[in-house]
This record gives C-alpha cells, structure tokens and sequence, in this order.
C-alpha cells in the first residue's frame, strides 16, 4: 500500500509543470541576483549557476522521458528502463 501510495505521488502529472516552473523561477531570480549586484559575479557564484543549468538540464531531461513513456500500465514494458 504505501508503494503505491508513494508510486502514485511521484507519477502525479502536474509535478512536471510544477517543476518547470519553480526552475524557472529559480534561474530568473539567479541571474537578477548576478546582474543587479556587481559584488555577486564572483567565479565561484558563475560557477555554481553553470551547474545548476546543468542539473536543471538533467531534471527536464529525465521528467520529459518519463512523461513520454506510458509506466502507468506496466512499469516493467516501460521504455524508459531500459
């Protein structure tokens, strides 16, 4: 019961629009934060901003795969395990 309680938490569709937006968000509100104060450019600051486009390039990666493979029916025949 909780794993398909937890299963049916994580297939939820609209975590995709959730998540799309929230990363959006969260990089406008970054590159604010770089532009509007010069003592924020900092190497490391650019650096930590490159890998979060990184992970949020990984993140749509893996939620549009998931969203195009139909792993409701039958997780095993699911195409994007393999």
């Amino acid at each position: 019961m909780f794993e398909t309680l937890v299963h049916n938490f994580f297939i939820w569709p609209q975590w995709e629009m959730i998540t799309h937006l929230t990363l959006c968000i969260l990089t406008f509100y970054i590159l604010y934060m770089l532009i509007s104060n010069k003592n924020n450019r900092t190497f490391s600051n650019i650096l930590l901003f490159t890998i979060i486009i990184g992970l949020e390039t990984l993140i749509h990666q893996n939620s549009n795969l998931h969203s195009k493979c139909n792993c409701n029916k039958n997780k095993n025949s699911c195409e994007c395990n393999k």
